[in-house]
């Protein structure tokens, strides 16, 4: 069937399936042109049920949201991208396993928001240890420890 085109500047036909022809072959070609790639969870329902998400961190966008966080889902979905280079996850030993058993040729880095993390851990240690300086939750120094 063919549905008629209204636009005055195109004429040209177009049959009910072209759209999400055209919306199909847009994400393969993003999806193959993907190097790195960012893995995290998300909520459905916090405490109950947690999927995970898939991102193009190069174009700080997400791909795909998978239904749950279990390591087969993710393993088969991160296997269709063979051209990756760089997987950023979270500090979860599960992400470290499926980012080594799902793309092995990749580089497995913390994402940004862990590195900071662990900087920070690393900053208040320090100003504890040999300054004496305990930090409080926002980042303000409350005084020498005694």
């Amino acid at each position: 069937m063919l549905a008629e085109n209204r636009n005055p500047h195109r004429q040209m036909a177009a049959s009910l399936d072209t759209p999400p022809r055209l919306v199909r072959s847009i994400r393969e070609k993003v999806e193959a042109s993907l190097q790195v790639f960012g893995i995290d969870d998300w909520a459905w329902r916090k405490g109950h049920h947690y999927g995970a998400t898939l991102i193009d961190i190069g174009r700080h966008r997400s791909i795909d949201i998978l239904p749950d966080r279990e390591t087969a889902t993710v393993i088969d979905r991160l296997r269709r991208h063979v051209g990756l280079r760089v997987i950023t996850r979270d500090r979860a030993q599960g992400h470290i396993d499926i980012a080594t058993a799902g793309a092995p040729q990749t580089y497995r880095v913390p994402d940004r928001w862990h590195i900071l993390k662990n900087f920070s851990e690393v900053l208040e240690r320090f100003f504890e240890r040999h300054l004496g300086w305990t930090l409080s939750s926002h980042g303000e120094q409350k005084g020498r420890v005694s």
